[in-house]
């Protein structure tokens, strides 16, 4: 198993610190995923490492002299250690009320004086298992209504629970509502009952929460593993006809997602899979409400709109009816980026040719046709423009056009992109249906040294 270098030096820091006299620990989404996968098959990440500590802010700054503080942050340090930079927190509590029982814009924070009082104040259980410097998982307990808890007990069962009195902890900060329904998409972890009772009297608070927040989790939960599920749920409890705030106006989530049917279990929830989700989930007349959350960048609006646009490249009668489809849909945003996304459109109508018709050889020859012309037009483009540059300006250019012929021959014969010749045959250049036929790797190599070396000793004074 590799070591995992971030979690040994955080050890290592805590380590200094209860050499010093104090208590500290990991804490929060790393001993979480650590003792998950010590349970489950289906492996999770973490890559924040978070410290909490009895030591105070001074006695920090004493045994670290290189830390800064957090902005506002009350009696928190950022620690630069052994190449990292690690976040340590000094135990406290949140008070979200005045003497008179109002609810404040920001809490009153305070020190506290053990793990468990700071545990106390954190928001799911999951989040609350700790870790020793040694490597030991702490487990938290706790009671509400007559019940004892245990986080490590919640992590086993892949519940997610609210520590304490859930409606506190959503009046508290109501973008754990969303949270929640996150580690339910990315775990696969069950939302309790009461947790959820909690999410449906609080919804109405998630109207202070700004856009920006509420977008940035839904990203997160789209590309999860278990998106499906969590969707489907957030919908039941109509989340997405709560309202956010807006630029400072109360604005429904995303009503594009009530009562939809969401099916995207086909998806692989990968990054690079997330635009092409919402291409599925959505149409043109969304777009616009998306760009009101603030977290989606021009480009991948662009992707999200291409993909949305050409769903239908399969519903024509003749292959190049195909061909040209994919040809007439690729415009100057497509050409700027090389038309980064085309991948995702081969292999998303591969899935969907398959569920429809239940032909598992033709992916093979649509594969074939969206390999066409506009996405090797640009890349032979970019390789012109080196090799003209390689060749710095030499004056019989004769021969780049000859070795660009021979470059979309490698192109159009490549391992990664294999194709018939006949798909191409409306407009690959003469010189190549003469051929018809593949050079190999070694000749082609051949071909432009010899070539190279022609254009050296032409240029080559006399």
């Amino acid at each position: 198993m590799m070591k995992d270098n971030t979690l040994e030096a955080a050890k290592a820091l805590v380590n200094i610190i209860v050499k010093a006299g104090y208590e500290a620990y990991i804490i929060g989404g790393k001993p979480r995923t650590m003792f998950h996968n010590q349970f489950h098959k289906d492996r999770i990440k973490a890559k924040d490492v978070d410290i909490v500590t009895s030591a105070e802010t001074e006695k920090l700054k004493s045994l670290f002299p290189r830390s800064n503080d957090v902005g506002k942050a009350f009696n928190v340090l950022v620690v630069p250690f052994a190449g990292e930079n690690f976040e340590i927190a000094t135990y406290r509590s949140d008070n979200y009320y005045d003497e008179n029982g109002n609810k404040l814009l920001d809490p009153i924070v305070q020190t506290v004086k053990t793990l468990d009082e700071d545990r106390a104040r954190r928001d799911f259980s999951i989040n609350a298992i700790a870790l020793t410097n040694k490597g030991e998982f702490v487990d938290y307990k706790f009671d509400y209504n007559g019940n004892s808890y245990s986080s490590i007990d919640d992590v086993q069962n892949k519940i997610i629970r609210a520590i304490g009195n859930p409606k506190e902890r959503f009046y508290e900060d109501p973008l754990r509502i969303l949270r929640a329904f996150r580690f339910m998409s990315q775990f696969g972890y069950e939302i309790e009952e009461t947790t959820l009772n909690g999410i449906n009297e609080c919804k109405q608070y998630l109207s202070v929460v700004p856009g920006e927040r509420i977008g940035t989790e839904l990203r997160k939960i789209i590309k999860g593993k278990y998106a499906n599920d969590a969707l489907k749920l957030m919908n039941q409890y109509h989340i997405f006809s709560a309202k956010c705030s807006i630029n400072n106006i109360q604005t429904p989530i995303f009503e594009a997602f009530e009562n939809i049917d969401f099916d995207i279990e086909k998806f692989n929830k990968l990054e690079d899979r997330e635009l092409e989700i919402w291409s599925e989930l959505i149409d043109n007349k969304h777009i616009d409400e998306l760009t009101k959350f603030n977290v989606f960048n021009k480009e991948e609006l662009n992707t999200i709109k291409w993909l949305i646009n050409n769903k239908d490249f399969f519903d024509v009668e003749s292959d190049n009816d195909c061909i040209k489809k994919i040809a007439g849909s690729i415009g100057k945003e497509e050409k700027k980026k090389d038309i980064h996304y085309l991948k995702m459109l081969i292999d998303r109508n591969n899935r969907k040719y398959i569920i429809k018709t239940g032909d598992k050889t033709k992916p093979e020859k649509i594969y074939f046709w969206l390999c066409a012309r506009p996405y090797f037009v640009n890349q032979l483009h970019v390789t012109g423009q080196e090799i003209l540059k390689s060749s710095k300006n030499k004056t019989d250019g004769k021969w780049v056009g000859e070795l660009k012929n021979e470059l979309l021959k490698k192109l159009t014969f490549a391992e990664n992109y294999p194709r018939p010749l006949e798909v191409y045959k409306n407009w690959l250049p003469n010189t190549m249906k003469e051929l018809g036929v593949e050079i190999d790797e070694q000749g082609l190599e051949s071909l432009i040294q010899q070539k190279e070396a022609e254009a050296s000793n032409i240029s080559k004074p006399q």
